[in-house]
């Protein structure tokens, strides 16, 4: 089947128009958006920016499973203590 074929009458021709230009526009504004958005977000400063908060998040995650490490090791050298000073004092009372 064809499409219908037909003139528009004078105020639906001006409407037309008139949606034509608005879309246009509509689309340039967008397309300028889209534009800044892509500039803004590849910039320096916000890639810089977001490496940097990448290695302070992975600083952090470092630093908190160290941290609990040491704790432990802490733990294990202060349980060990009274033993070797016991063995320390036993060897300087032999020494003497």
């Amino acid at each position: 089947m064809k499409a219908r074929a037909r003139k528009h009458k004078k105020a639906e021709q001006g409407l037309v128009t008139v949606a034509k230009s608005i879309g246009s526009t509509m689309g340039v504004i967008v397309g300028r958006v889209n534009a800044l958005q892509q500039a803004v977000t590849h910039s320096a400063p916000v890639r810089s920016a977001r490496r940097r908060g990448k290695a302070v998040l992975a600083n952090r995650r470092k630093a908190k499973s160290t941290a609990a490490a040491r704790q432990n090791r802490a733990k294990l050298a202060r349980a060990a203590r009274p033993a070797i000073r016991r063995k320390n004092a036993s060897a300087k009372r032999r020494a003497r």
